[in-house]
């Protein structure tokens, strides 16, 4: 908490004030989980890199990808009929 996490959230944060929709949003540090958390962003809709789990207090869990890539794949299949 604080440093690096609070900035985060801040310019999410401000980011959205400013009319930017966020609809999906990729990290990979437990400091991402949090900022985009309290952001607002839905956790349903945040995808980490790394162990499954991943929650800030307070909020659901991420989404756990296995790679960038991996997501990618499974995001062209669910566009095809």
């Amino acid at each position: 908490t604080g440093g690096v996490g609070e900035f985060k959230t801040r310019i999410l944060t401000g980011l959205k004030k400013k009319g930017l929709e966020i609809i999906r949003a990729y990290g990979n540090a437990d400091t991402d989980v949090c900022a985009y958390a309290r952001a607002g962003i839905d956790p349903a809709q945040s995808f980490m890199v790394g162990p499954p789990g991943r929650a800030c207090a307070g909020y659901p869990a991420t989404r756990a990808l296995n790679s960038y890539t991996d997501h990618l794949r499974e995001l062209g299949s669910e566009a095809v009929p």
